[in-house]
């Protein structure tokens, strides 16, 4: 049986601040917790900044310091049930993780991996697109338990077919709490410390000089959410697999740009997707060369069409075509004969790519076909955090 926090004494809510309640991990795992306030379990990070509570089938995080309010005043947590609403709570908040159309920045939900209860997924944008700054990546940092970040501006372009600038993300978060679009299978977030040498190269920088200052790991960003804690890390986003009626979708990171593309079929795992991506001619090929949606694929110089066959004349640099028009371009560098645009296909060598957002790739001597992934549609964006 739960206990209410409502009910409790003085001496019994200064316990609480011990420590003694259900740890956010464990409430994931198992799905129960030891305290509850209107009838939702409640359960804490084990060092008291974050806290989440269910409410209806959902839980919500929200970020703030841990503190006993006997009185209850100026305590004030927002609880997610439908619509969202302020309630009297023993925490003392020092932030939260309210966004776009009162939706929470940090949700729970059931998990589809048999081993655990819940899991939370966050908002990994930077911001919301008008420059005030978004609480759901510190969730990420400041828990040890089951996260996912996704960027919900991307999943809202991706979903919804929008190009506005700074696009709603309500509508779409909560057909996610209504069960209307479901999460099939994810990979988590991944944090990596940074080394001593880091820390003391950077020792006293803002974040955006710290953050030029260092030199990411293959895929990951830092973090910087956690600046006022002294900590950062670097980070790698969740690569998550939605459904939504008959339609499947795949939205992660890749290298500083978060990514989302519908899928021709229906995967039942990440790893199913992303070999869904790879065009049939670039699978098990370990030669092929990537750059975000385009394949550079190893082709038999004898095959290539002959110059006659360039249905347009390319010099020095060309733009491959893109499907967001918001997106950055993908440069092709080569050189006369060494570049062949024709109705089977573009094929280059002695030649690079370059993107803004993606390392350079190099194509050496050898014929390479360039060709696209096999999504219906893909978008981007930026503000990785």
């Amino acid at each position: 049986m739960m206990i209410d926090i409502k009910k409790l004494s003085k001496d019994e809510k200064r316990a609480l601040k011990e420590k003694q309640i259900t740890e956010v991990g464990d409430f994931l795992q198992t799905g129960e917790a030891k305290h509850s306030y209107d009838g939702h379990p409640v359960s804490i990070e084990r060092d008291g900044y974050l806290m989440a509570y269910v409410a209806s089938n959902s839980m919500v995080v929200d970020i703030g310091h841990f503190d006993s309010c006997p009185d209850g005043s100026n305590c004030t947590l927002a609880l997610a049930k439908n619509a969202q609403r302020r309630v009297k709570t023993p925490w003392n908040l020092q932030g939260g993780l309210h966004g776009d159309g009162g939706v929470a920045r940090a949700i729970v939900l059931p998990s589809p991996k048999k081993d655990l209860k819940y899991f939370i997924l966050a908002d990994g944008d930077e911001d919301d697109g008008n420059g005030n700054g978004n609480d759901g990546d510190r969730v990420v940092t400041r828990t040890r338990s089951e996260t996912i970040s996704v960027s919900f501006m991307c999943m809202t372009r991706l979903m919804e077919n929008t190009r506005a600038r700074v696009p709603k993300t309500g509508p779409v978060i909560k057909d996610v709490l209504a069960g209307k679009i479901k999460i099939v299978d994810y990979t988590s977030d991944h944090t990596i410390e940074l080394t001593k040498a880091e820390k003391a190269k950077i020792r006293g920088m803002k974040f955006l000089a710290a953050s030029k200052k260092l030199t990411a790991p293959s895929g990951y960003t830092l973090m910087s959410s956690d600046e006022s804690l002294g900590r950062r890390a670097w980070h790698r986003s969740a690569t998550t697999l939605f459904s939504k009626g008959s339609k499947s979708y795949i939205v992660g990171q890749d290298e500083g740009t978060y990514f989302g593309c519908e899928l021709r079929d229906n995967p039942k795992t990440t790893e199913a997707a992303f070999i869904s991506l790879a065009p049939p001619i670039a699978r098990k090929n370990k030669k092929v060369l990537r750059q975000g949606e385009w394949f550079a694929v190893p082709f038999p110089a004898k095959e290539v069409p002959g110059a006659s066959a360039n249905i347009i004349e390319a010099y020095d640099e060309f733009i491959l075509p893109r499907d967001d028009p918001d997106s950055n371009n993908h440069f092709v560098h080569a050189v006369g004969d060494d570049c062949r645009i024709t109705a089977k296909g573009v094929f280059v060598r002695n030649a690079s790519i370059t993107h803004v957002e993606h390392e350079k790739v190099t194509i050496g001597k050898a014929w390479h076909l360039l060709i696209k992934n096999t999504a219906v549609r893909s978008v981007s964006e930026e503000g990785v955090d």
